[in-house]
Protein backbone atom coordinates (compact mmCIF):
# COMPACT_ATOMS: atom_id res chain seq x y z
CA UNK A 1 0.00 0.00 0.00
CA UNK A 2 2.67 2.62 0.69
CA UNK A 3 4.76 1.88 -2.20
CA UNK A 4 1.72 2.41 -4.57
CA UNK A 5 1.30 5.35 -2.76
CA UNK A 6 4.87 6.77 -2.88
CA UNK A 7 4.50 5.45 -7.08
CA UNK A 8 1.53 7.83 -7.38
CA UNK A 9 3.54 10.81 -5.61
CA UNK A 10 6.55 10.07 -7.70
CA UNK A 11 4.44 9.97 -11.02
CA UNK A 12 2.62 13.59 -9.85
CA UNK A 13 6.04 14.92 -9.41
CA UNK A 14 7.21 13.84 -12.82
CA UNK A 15 4.03 15.38 -14.49
CA UNK A 16 4.19 18.43 -12.34
CA UNK A 17 8.07 19.17 -13.45
CA UNK A 18 6.72 18.65 -17.24
CA UNK A 19 4.44 20.71 -17.16
CA UNK A 20 6.28 23.60 -16.03
CA UNK A 21 8.86 22.73 -18.34
CA UNK A 22 6.02 23.07 -20.82
CA UNK A 23 5.06 26.81 -19.62
CA UNK A 24 8.61 27.73 -19.05
CA UNK A 25 8.90 27.10 -22.91
CA UNK A 26 6.36 29.33 -24.12
CA UNK A 27 8.44 32.33 -22.61
CA UNK A 28 11.95 30.60 -22.73
CA UNK A 29 11.97 29.18 -25.87
CA UNK A 30 15.73 30.28 -26.48
CA UNK A 31 19.40 30.18 -23.90
CA UNK A 32 19.10 34.22 -24.27
CA UNK A 33 15.92 34.68 -23.10
CA UNK A 34 15.92 35.57 -19.31
CA UNK A 35 13.86 37.89 -16.91
CA UNK A 36 15.56 40.71 -16.68
CA UNK A 37 14.87 43.04 -13.36
CA UNK A 38 13.95 46.61 -13.39
CA UNK A 39 15.33 49.46 -11.11
CA UNK A 40 11.70 49.53 -9.56
CA UNK A 41 12.55 45.53 -8.48
CA UNK A 42 10.33 44.23 -11.05
CA UNK A 43 11.28 41.32 -13.60
CA UNK A 44 10.11 41.31 -17.45
CA UNK A 45 11.21 38.82 -20.17
CA UNK A 46 14.02 40.14 -22.00
CA UNK A 47 16.32 38.55 -24.69
CA UNK A 48 19.66 39.48 -24.62
CA UNK A 49 20.00 40.12 -27.99
CA UNK A 50 17.76 43.17 -27.25
CA UNK A 51 20.22 44.29 -24.36
CA UNK A 52 22.00 47.15 -25.94
CA UNK A 53 19.41 48.45 -28.09
CA UNK A 54 17.47 48.77 -24.95
CA UNK A 55 19.48 50.74 -23.02
CA UNK A 56 20.31 53.03 -25.93
CA UNK A 57 16.96 53.80 -26.04
CA UNK A 58 16.41 54.09 -22.59
CA UNK A 59 18.94 56.39 -22.28
CA UNK A 60 18.20 58.50 -25.28
CA UNK A 61 14.75 58.75 -24.09
CA UNK A 62 15.58 59.91 -20.44
CA UNK A 63 17.77 62.45 -22.41
CA UNK A 64 14.79 64.02 -23.84
CA UNK A 65 12.98 63.95 -21.18
CA UNK A 66 14.79 65.86 -18.95
CA UNK A 67 15.44 68.59 -21.49
CA UNK A 68 11.60 68.89 -21.39
CA UNK A 69 11.72 68.99 -18.07
CA UNK A 70 14.96 71.52 -17.43
CA UNK A 71 12.64 73.74 -20.35
CA UNK A 72 9.79 73.95 -17.12
CA UNK A 73 7.49 71.80 -18.84
CA UNK A 74 5.30 69.55 -16.50
CA UNK A 75 5.23 66.25 -17.88
CA UNK A 76 3.23 63.18 -18.72
CA UNK A 77 3.33 59.68 -19.67
CA UNK A 78 0.22 58.06 -21.80
CA UNK A 79 -0.54 54.78 -21.15
CA UNK A 80 -3.02 53.74 -23.45
CA UNK A 81 -3.53 50.41 -25.64
CA UNK A 82 -1.62 49.42 -28.81
CA UNK A 83 -1.97 46.15 -29.31
CA UNK A 84 -4.37 44.13 -31.18
CA UNK A 85 -5.79 42.11 -28.25
CA UNK A 86 -9.55 42.08 -27.20
CA UNK A 87 -10.86 43.36 -30.43
CA UNK A 88 -8.61 45.78 -31.40
CA UNK A 89 -6.75 47.46 -34.07
CA UNK A 90 -2.90 47.84 -33.73
CA UNK A 91 -2.73 50.82 -36.25
CA UNK A 92 -5.80 52.54 -35.02
CA UNK A 93 -4.60 52.45 -32.11
CA UNK A 94 -1.42 54.32 -32.80
CA UNK A 95 -3.65 57.11 -34.15
CA UNK A 96 -5.82 57.40 -31.20
CA UNK A 97 -2.48 57.38 -29.34
CA UNK A 98 -1.17 60.50 -31.30
CA UNK A 99 -4.39 62.39 -30.85
CA UNK A 100 -4.56 61.97 -27.53
CA UNK A 101 -0.98 63.30 -27.24
CA UNK A 102 -2.13 66.31 -29.59
CA UNK A 103 -5.03 66.77 -27.23
CA UNK A 104 -3.54 66.92 -24.54
CA UNK A 105 -0.77 69.34 -24.88
CA UNK A 106 -3.20 71.42 -26.43
CA UNK A 107 -5.23 71.74 -23.21
CA UNK A 108 -2.35 71.98 -21.36
CA UNK A 109 -0.40 74.64 -24.03
CA UNK A 110 2.39 72.96 -25.77
CA UNK A 111 4.99 75.72 -24.12
CA UNK A 112 4.01 74.79 -20.84
CA UNK A 113 3.26 70.39 -21.30
CA UNK A 114 4.86 67.41 -22.78
CA UNK A 115 3.20 64.20 -23.02
CA UNK A 116 5.56 60.91 -24.01
CA UNK A 117 3.76 58.55 -25.72
CA UNK A 118 4.98 55.11 -25.71
CA UNK A 119 2.77 54.51 -29.13
CA UNK A 120 5.91 56.47 -30.66
CA UNK A 121 8.47 54.12 -29.49
CA UNK A 122 9.66 51.54 -32.01
CA UNK A 123 12.07 48.73 -30.07
CA UNK A 124 14.12 48.00 -33.80
CA UNK A 125 14.41 44.33 -35.08
CA UNK A 126 17.52 42.23 -33.77
CA UNK A 127 18.54 39.63 -37.07
CA UNK A 128 14.76 40.34 -38.24
CA UNK A 129 13.24 39.07 -34.76
CA UNK A 130 10.75 41.29 -33.33
CA UNK A 131 10.48 42.85 -29.79
CA UNK A 132 7.87 41.42 -27.75
CA UNK A 133 5.55 42.77 -24.94
CA UNK A 134 8.47 42.23 -21.75
CA UNK A 135 11.00 44.34 -24.10
CA UNK A 136 8.66 47.18 -24.03
CA UNK A 137 7.72 47.27 -20.54
CA UNK A 138 10.85 46.74 -19.49
CA UNK A 139 11.92 49.67 -21.71
CA UNK A 140 8.74 51.92 -19.85
CA UNK A 141 9.45 51.34 -16.71
CA UNK A 142 12.85 52.28 -17.19
CA UNK A 143 12.33 55.23 -18.68
CA UNK A 144 9.62 56.17 -15.83
CA UNK A 145 11.32 55.16 -13.01
CA UNK A 146 14.33 57.03 -14.25
CA UNK A 147 17.83 55.77 -13.06
CA UNK A 148 17.53 56.28 -9.06
CA UNK A 149 13.94 54.48 -9.40
CA UNK A 150 12.05 57.57 -7.96
CA UNK A 151 10.27 59.07 -11.44
CA UNK A 152 11.41 62.44 -10.59
CA UNK A 153 11.04 63.46 -14.45
CA UNK A 154 7.29 63.07 -14.44
CA UNK A 155 4.68 65.22 -12.94
CA UNK A 156 1.65 62.99 -14.31
CA UNK A 157 0.06 59.33 -15.70
CA UNK A 158 -2.40 59.58 -18.22
CA UNK A 159 -4.36 57.00 -18.30
CA UNK A 160 -7.04 56.59 -21.63
CA UNK A 161 -10.24 56.02 -20.70
CA UNK A 162 -13.36 55.66 -22.81
CA UNK A 163 -13.84 59.37 -22.86
CA UNK A 164 -10.77 59.76 -24.89
CA UNK A 165 -11.96 56.98 -27.81
CA UNK A 166 -15.37 58.55 -28.43
CA UNK A 167 -13.45 61.76 -29.19
CA UNK A 168 -11.50 59.93 -31.81
CA UNK A 169 -14.63 58.82 -32.98
CA UNK A 170 -16.91 61.53 -33.12
CA UNK A 171 -19.22 60.35 -30.26
CA UNK A 172 -22.23 62.18 -29.46
CA UNK A 173 -24.84 60.04 -27.76
CA UNK A 174 -26.65 58.87 -30.43
CA UNK A 175 -26.07 55.83 -32.32
CA UNK A 176 -22.66 55.97 -31.62
CA UNK A 177 -22.14 52.32 -32.47
CA UNK A 178 -23.48 53.19 -36.49
CA UNK A 179 -20.33 55.40 -36.61
CA UNK A 180 -18.20 52.71 -35.79
CA UNK A 181 -19.49 50.79 -38.91
CA UNK A 182 -19.31 54.13 -41.09
CA UNK A 183 -15.51 54.11 -39.63
CA UNK A 184 -15.37 50.37 -40.98
CA UNK A 185 -16.61 51.13 -44.17
CA UNK A 186 -14.72 54.38 -45.04
CA UNK A 187 -10.62 52.90 -43.64
CA UNK A 188 -11.65 49.74 -45.88
CA UNK A 189 -11.82 51.72 -49.01
CA UNK A 190 -8.41 53.33 -48.50
CA UNK A 191 -6.94 50.61 -46.83
CA UNK A 192 -6.52 46.97 -48.26
CA UNK A 193 -4.44 45.46 -45.23
CA UNK A 194 -7.62 46.58 -42.70
CA UNK A 195 -10.40 45.72 -45.35
CA UNK A 196 -9.38 41.94 -45.80
CA UNK A 197 -8.33 41.69 -41.80
CA UNK A 198 -11.12 43.77 -40.40
CA UNK A 199 -14.11 44.86 -42.32
CA UNK A 200 -14.53 41.52 -44.60
CA UNK A 201 -13.85 39.45 -41.56
CA UNK A 202 -17.00 39.28 -39.63
CA UNK A 203 -15.95 37.97 -36.48
CA UNK A 204 -13.17 40.92 -36.34
CA UNK A 205 -15.77 42.97 -37.89
CA UNK A 206 -17.88 42.28 -34.75
CA UNK A 207 -14.80 42.68 -32.10
CA UNK A 208 -13.91 46.28 -33.29
CA UNK A 209 -17.43 47.33 -32.69
CA UNK A 210 -17.72 45.84 -29.39
CA UNK A 211 -13.83 47.04 -28.28
CA UNK A 212 -13.99 50.68 -29.05
CA UNK A 213 -17.48 50.78 -28.53
CA UNK A 214 -18.31 49.71 -25.34
CA UNK A 215 -14.57 48.76 -23.45
CA UNK A 216 -11.28 50.36 -25.12
CA UNK A 217 -9.21 52.31 -22.73
CA UNK A 218 -6.25 51.57 -20.65
CA UNK A 219 -8.77 49.04 -18.01
CA UNK A 220 -8.38 46.49 -20.77
CA UNK A 221 -4.68 46.64 -21.61
CA UNK A 222 -2.14 44.32 -19.90
CA UNK A 223 0.21 46.56 -20.86
CA UNK A 224 -1.56 49.26 -18.45
CA UNK A 225 -2.30 47.21 -15.83
CA UNK A 226 1.79 46.73 -15.74
CA UNK A 227 2.45 50.79 -16.18
CA UNK A 228 -0.65 50.97 -13.70
CA UNK A 229 1.39 49.78 -10.82
CA UNK A 230 4.79 51.11 -11.70
CA UNK A 231 2.27 54.41 -10.78
CA UNK A 232 1.41 52.96 -7.50
CA UNK A 233 5.29 52.01 -6.83
CA UNK A 234 7.00 54.85 -7.66
CA UNK A 235 4.10 56.95 -5.23
CA UNK A 236 5.31 54.80 -2.05
CA UNK A 237 8.22 56.09 -2.48
CA UNK A 238 7.08 59.77 -1.90
CA UNK A 239 4.98 62.00 0.55
CA UNK A 240 1.57 62.56 -0.46
CA UNK A 241 2.04 65.95 -0.45
CA UNK A 242 4.64 64.94 -3.65
CA UNK A 243 3.27 62.28 -5.45
CA UNK A 244 2.75 61.40 -9.26
CA UNK A 245 -0.76 62.86 -10.72
CA UNK A 246 -2.95 59.94 -11.80
CA UNK A 247 -5.36 61.09 -14.41
CA UNK A 248 -8.36 58.20 -15.95
CA UNK A 249 -10.21 59.42 -18.63
CA UNK A 250 -9.77 62.67 -18.45
CA UNK A 251 -9.67 63.25 -14.56
CA UNK A 252 -7.44 63.17 -11.30
CA UNK A 253 -8.35 59.76 -9.48
CA UNK A 254 -8.97 59.97 -5.85
CA UNK A 255 -6.70 59.11 -2.95
CA UNK A 256 -7.89 55.52 -2.91
CA UNK A 257 -7.97 54.30 -6.31
CA UNK A 258 -4.40 55.98 -6.43
CA UNK A 259 -2.85 53.93 -3.28
CA UNK A 260 -4.43 50.71 -5.26
CA UNK A 261 -2.86 48.16 -7.32
CA UNK A 262 -3.81 46.39 -10.31
CA UNK A 263 -3.52 42.81 -11.55
CA UNK A 264 0.12 42.76 -13.34
CA UNK A 265 -0.04 42.22 -17.16
CA UNK A 266 3.20 41.30 -18.68
CA UNK A 267 5.37 41.48 -15.24
CA UNK A 268 6.41 38.10 -13.77
CA UNK A 269 5.67 37.99 -10.58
Amino acid sequence: MNFTKHRIFALIIVISVINCKDIKSKYFSTENTRLRTTVLGTDFIVRKEFDSILDEMILKTRENIRKHKDSGKIIAYISTPIGSKGGGDFYTNIEIAKEIKKNLEMRYGNNYFYALNPGEMKIPKVDDISAKDGEYLYLFTEILAGPDGTGNYFDMFYFVGPKDIHTFYNFTGNNDLNKLENFIIIRAKKNPEFRENIANNLKRRKDFIRYYGVKASSSFSNGAHDEWNIAILLNKKREIHNRIAIHYNGTILSPSAMESSVQSGYEQN
